[in-house]
C-alpha cells in the first residue's frame, strides 16, 4: 500500500549531564535511593518515557562525552524508543554582544563516530589561556585554563576548574569552519551548522556589527528559533522574497527548535 509523508518530531538540542551548566538533579531522598545517587541512570530513564520524539541531538558545551555516555547505554539495549541520536556540540564563540557571547552549534551525523569527531574536529580547535596562548580544545586544558582564573579571582572559587574553565574560554567559528572544510573527506556533507537566535538577534543591523551580525548567518546552514517572525523571514516570506534572500544571505535558513 502506497503511503504518504510521515511526520515525525526531532529535538536535536537536548542536554546530558556531562554539560558544564545543567539542572538535572534528584527530587528527593526516594529518587535518590530508586537510581542509586546515579543521576545518568535517571535522565536516561526519563529519556526513555518520551514517545512522540524520533530523534534526538545530544548535546554539551565543547564536547561530547555526553554523546558517547548515550551510545554506551543504547549498545546496552537502551533508549530504542529513538530512531536516531545525533551528537551536538554547542560552542561559545569569541564574539560578544553586551556581557555575553554568541552560542553556536554543530551538528554531526551519525555516520561520523565519536572518536574521530573529538581526533579530527574538536583536537584541532583552540582555546586561549589569559597570557593569550592557544591551546587546544580538550577537557584538561579548559581545566587548566579554569584553575589558572580560579587562583586570580576570588569569584570564581567554589566553583570546579572545569565549570570556571568552560565559562570563559571561546572558540573561533571561522576555526570551526576552517577545520571542517579541510577535511572533506571526514566531514563533507555530514555536518550542520547551527546559529542561536538569542544574543545574535539582539546585534542591530544598523550599527557597526551589521557585518559581523550579517557573516554568522551567513556561514550558517540553520537557525535555533521559535520564533514564527523568525522563521518566516529567514524562508523569504517577510521583509524579503526568496530570492532576495539568497541573494544577501547565501540560502533560506530554515529554523528548528527545541527543549
Amino acid at each position: 500500500m502506497n503511503r504518504g509523508s510521515i511526520w515525525r518530531k526531532w529535538d536535536l538540542h537536548v542536554h546530558t549531564p556531562a554539560s558544564f551548566h545543567h539542572q538535572f538533579r534528584f527530587l528527593n531522598e526516594e529518587e535518590k535511593e530508586k537510581y542509586q545517587l546515579n543521576i545518568w541512570e535517571k535522565y536516561i530513564s526519563e529519556l526513555e518515557e518520551g514517545s512522540d520524539v524520533s530523534v534526538i541531538g545530544i548535546t554539551d558545551y565543547f564536547t561530547i562525552d555526553g554523546y558517547k555516555k548515550i551510545l554506551e547505554y543504547r549498545e546496552k539495549g537502551r533508549l530504542q524508543n529513538f530512531d536516531l541520536i545525533l551528537p551536538n556540540i554547542e560552542f561559545r564563540l569569541d564574539k560578544f554582544v553586551a556581557d555575553r557571547r554568541l552560542n553556536y552549534h554543530v551538528i554531526f551525523s551519525d555516520q561520523i563516530d565519536a572518536d574521530t569527531i573529538e581526533r579530527e574536529f574538536l583536537e584541532e580547535l583552540h582555546i586561549k589561556t589569559h597570557t593569550g596562548e592557544e591551546r587546544k580544545l580538550t577537557k584538561e586544558n579548559i581545566e587548566e585554563i579554569g584553575r589558572t582564573l580560579k587562583d586570580h579571582e576570588e569569584s570564581f572559587r567554589g566553583r570546579s576548574d572545569y565549570i570556571v574553565g568552560c565559562e570563559n574560554v571561546t572558540v573561533s567559528l571561522d576555526e570551526i569552519i576552517k577545520v571542517l572544510k579541510n577535511k572533506e573527506s571526514i566531514f563533507t556533507g555530514k555536518y550542520i551548522l547551527v546559529l542561536e537566535e538569542e544574543g545574535w538577534d539582539s546585534i542591530n543591523w544598523a550599527g557597526q556589527d551589521h557585518l559581523t551580525r550579517k557573516t554568522i548567518l551567513v556561514q550558517s546552514h540553520v537557525i535555533f528559533s521559535s520564533s514564527p517572525n523568525t522563521r518566516n523571514w529567514a524562508l523569504g516570506k517577510r521583509d524579503l522574497s526568496p530570492e532576495q534572500f539568497i541573494r544577501e544571505f547565501g540560502s533560506l535558513k530554515p529554523c528548528i527548535h527545541g527543549s
